[in-house]
């Protein structure tokens, strides 16, 4: 009997809830409202009158439509796709994300400088790392291309990247000496775990240890470079 009474219980206590949050009573001897599962209804709100009718009112215009379960929701999809109040609104937001994308833009622009040497250095760099062939400076339509994306961009010769990477191989070679100089200096507390950096830089007082003798290097290369 006390199963009875739980199971009259729940069924008394059953309830739905629409598209627009509200929740519904269901008579528990009454078969259940079917759910408004269309994506029109987030823009349309569902009302019923006083003889029991149901209409749908769109969020935009606030034209009213005859609806219900036998009428289904084409014409207010196809009302959607006509109604001037939200294609208006539709519109002012798009104006509004391209103002904001222009401006935004703009401002890089505005704020951009340009500097060939980094560029040329960057180019080098993408060559080494990639193992593209040095020749690549040299490609006729990958210089086009350049051009129209940069025209102050002058590319490096092949025998320019050819001593970038003679370079990038003196830097290493002397970053292995010195560390190992180092370690001799400093003695047990100097470790690897020490040194550490986002853009395979070094930092701290390594970076500066390093980069003291390498200089004399860098800057005899670069006069070189061209």
């Amino acid at each position: 009997m006390a199963e009875d009474d739980g199971q009259k219980d729940d069924a008394e206590n059953v309830v739905e809830v629409d598209a627009n949050g509200n929740t519904i009573e269901v008579p528990p001897n009454s078969p259940k409202k079917r759910k408004l599962t269309s994506k029109v209804w987030t823009e349309f709100d569902k009302m019923k009158g006083r003889d029991g009718s149901e209409s749908a009112k769109c969020k935009h215009c606030r034209k009213v439509f005859v609806s219900g379960a036998d009428k289904g929701t084409s014409h207010l999809r196809n009302h959607l796709l006509r109604c001037n109040r939200r294609n208006k609104r539709t519109v002012d937001q798009m104006m509004v994300v391209a103002a904001k994308n222009a401006s935004d833009l703009n401002s890089r622009i505005e704020n951009f400088k340009f500097d060939q040497e980094r560029s040329r250095m960057d180019f080098a760099k993408m060559i080494i790392k990639h193992n593209y062939p040095f020749s690549m400076s040299e490609h006729e339509y990958f210089e086009i291309l350049l051009n129209g994306l940069q025209p102050m961009f002058k590319l490096v010769s092949r025998n320019t990247v050819s001593a970038i990477f003679d370079l990038f191989t003196e830097y290493e070679d002397d970053l292995s000496q010195s560390k190992t100089e180092l370690r001799h200096e400093v003695g047990g507390s100097y470790n690897d775990n020490m040194v550490a950096s986002n853009d395979d830089e070094l930092s701290g007082f390594d970076s500066w240890y390093v980069r003291g003798r390498s200089s004399n290097i860098i800057a005899h290369k670069k006069s070189e470079l061209e």
